[in-house]
């Protein structure tokens, strides 16, 4: 949605052809109406805003004066605002909080109650308001910020197992982040009788970019088709919530073996395999 409403043209030649007039300024500013509800959207997953300040019980989006309301709130942990919080994510987050007077701007510019009325209804809120709002955006808005929407999506609707993040990059990128964690049962055989780790959790989905999808809670990595995807950030972590050593295998069976009873269920994993454990000392 960002990128379609930065590649928007409210006037010109599809205005000769509505079916009443008017028409296409009615769309496009439903349009930026509901991209300034994104980025609040984003603002809120990345500064921590709890769900229930800015999300029905449907995950539906709140009004949007609750939404900025909600952002303005301090953080009883952090003793800051969501803003404060979202802003020291990285600069591509903290390029929307600057905008932070122009969204409660943008608020009453696309929610004013003639913008909807019929065309004979005189509006003061018009064309030149549209143009003014995307020439704003086309100044800050990059092909990877739609990202920061699907890494947002993906943690509401999972619940938090997946955390919208962003990659250490030069560029800040989008990037969906994954606690995994390794089972004693995910030591298994690959096809060729190779001992292998198989820890993948929940279904992959691509969402389609041309109709709307009920929501329902992820177990997996949800993305849109045709739209870039953040990057995927995972750390692999032993039942008892200490990291795993990938270097090697020998270095992942000994971050899942931290005491006796984890020796002895590796053990008898690695023998039902087919394989005798011999625990000792690391060989020079």
């Amino acid at each position: 949605m960002l990128v379609e409403v930065v590649l928007l043209d409210p006037g010109g030649d599809n205005q000769a052809t509505d079916a009443f007039p008017g028409a296409s300024l009615l769309s496009a500013g439903n349009l930026c109406r509901q991209t300034v509800e994104q980025i609040a959207f984003i603002l809120c997953v990345y500064g921590g805003v709890p769900k229930e300040k800015y999300l029905r019980p449907n995950r539906q989006l709140k009004l949007l004066h609750s939404v900025l309301k909600a952002l303005g709130a301090k953080d009883p942990i952090a003793k800051r605002t969501h803003w404060t919080i979202a802003r020291k994510r990285g600069p591509r987050i903290a390029k929307f909080v600057r905008l932070r007077v122009r969204l409660d701007q943008w608020r009453n510019w696309f929610n004013e109650t003639s913008h909807y009325s019929a065309p004979g209804h005189r509006r003061s809120i018009g064309e030149a308001h549209v143009r003014a709002f995307l020439q704003e955006l086309r100044t800050l808005i990059d092909g990877k910020d739609f990202g920061l929407v699907g890494a947002a999506y993906n943690e509401i609707m999972s619940d938090g197992s997946l955390r919208a993040d962003l990659a250490d990059d030069p560029e800040n990128t989008p990037a969906i982040f994954q606690t995994i964690v390794m089972r004693v049962k995910d030591i298994q055989l690959t096809a060729e009788k190779r001992l292998g780790i198989h820890f993948a959790r929940g279904e992959f989905q691509v969402l389609p970019d041309d109709a709307e999808r009920k929501p329902r809670r992820l177990r997996g990595l949800a993305i849109v088709r045709g739209e870039r995807t953040p990057v995927l950030r995972m750390r692999v972590v032993n039942e008892r919530g200490l990291p795993i050593d990938l270097t090697n295998f020998e270095s992942i069976l000994r971050s899942m073996m931290t005491d006796k009873r984890d020796q002895a269920r590796v053990k008898r994993r690695m023998k039902r395999l087919g394989f005798r454990l011999i625990i000792g000392q690391h060989r020079p």
